[in-house]
């Protein structure tokens, strides 16, 4: 279920509960939650295979990026990703996990433009699970 995390009074964020993510088939166990700040490009599924979302988004963007023409265009960053607010197992705040990585070779212009079919297939995933109350965004990583 969805839960409305208040950081204050201005400021909510919906954030799937850790229970929520094996209707995703992820452990939260299987999951290597970072608890340094700003890391939030570390929160990712440690399992050998990937889940079936997972690994479906990342083939929907790599094939959408190959589709565009394999460029490399813009800065080289790191730790691009499609991501949601969970809270964790043990845990009292809501942390972002990554669950779609972008392909590797390519630069941050080409990862942004080639992301919109990843990131409506998990947005419809969470959709279909959890209602209207939780997206997925995109993080445009740090330059490396």
């Amino acid at each position: 279920m969805v839960k409305i995390y208040k950081y204050n009074d201005t400021w909510e964020t919906p954030a799937l509960e850790w229970k929520d993510l094996e209707k995703l088939n992820i452990k939260s166990e299987d999951i290597n939650w970072c608890k340094y700040t700003g890391g939030t490009h570390k929160d990712r599924y440690e399992g050998k295979i990937l889940p079936g979302i997972m690994a479906c988004a990342e083939r929907i963007w790599f094939d959408e990026w190959v589709e565009q023409g394999s460029k490399d265009e813009g800065t080289c960053t790191g730790g691009n990703a499609i991501q949601v607010y969970v809270i964790p197992k043990r845990h009292k705040y809501p942390m972002k996990l990554n669950l779609a990585h972008a392909p590797r070779a390519q630069g941050n212009v080409s990862k942004a433009a080639s992301r919109y079919g990843a990131l409506k297939y998990i947005n419809n995933q969470l959709k279909e699970l959890f209602g209207d109350k939780i997206q997925a965004t995109y993080y445009d990583g740090w330059v490396d």
